[in-house]
């Protein structure tokens, strides 16, 4: 369908559901999920606290790192936008968590033993992932939240002058004769 509409053009609506379909699709045929198999369990484990779950993002390859804070970025837009696309943090959460999260490749007989436990550990997935749909990563993705950055751009420029130490003044003003 894909290359027929290229082929031909068409209809461009499709929107954000045909977009997070195909992001889908491209994310399930990696190689290796974007969490890696070896951190796999530890995040499973963290995935109540959300400040461990921070520090299991933090020990990613920072390519894995940045891809995996870009795209939770461009689910919380689309989740900004919920009265338009009826998608909810929860259904998304679980679904990308399934993704992010994907099971190591394993024989039969492992994966029919895991079937019972799979839809708490489709749970702990979701959840790993519902805190970084839900909260603020700007700290991670920029090093610096982004009232970090605001209060750093305007708060020196207001406290211009109230310095304590009138040498210091004295000396910044000798610095800018020269």
């Amino acid at each position: 369908m894909i290359i027929q509409v290229l082929k031909v053009g068409g209809n461009k609506a499709g929107g954000v559901h045909s977009v997070v379909e195909a992001l889908l699709l491209l994310l399930e045929s990696t190689a290796e999920p974007i969490i890696p198999y070896n951190l796999h369990n530890v995040c499973l484990a963290a995935g109540s606290n959300y400040l461990q779950c921070k520090q299991v993002v933090m020990q990613l390859p920072e390519h894995r790192k940045n891809v995996f804070l870009y795209l939770c970025a461009f689910l919380q837009e689309t989740l900004g936008h919920v009265t338009e696309n009826g998608l909810d943090a929860k259904t998304v959460a679980t679904l990308f968590g399934t993704i992010f999260l994907r099971d190591p490749p394993r024989s039969r007989a492992e994966l029919s033993s895991r079937s019972r436990n799979n839809q708490a550990v489709t749970r702990k997935k979701a959840n790993f992932v519902y805190h970084f749909l839900v909260n603020d990563q700007s700290d991670l993705i920029l090093g610096h939240s982004v009232g970090e950055i605001l209060f750093a751009n305007t708060v020196p420029s207001k406290l211009e002058g109230l310095h304590d130490d009138d040498d210091d003044d004295d000396d910044d003003d000798d610095d800018c004769k020269h």
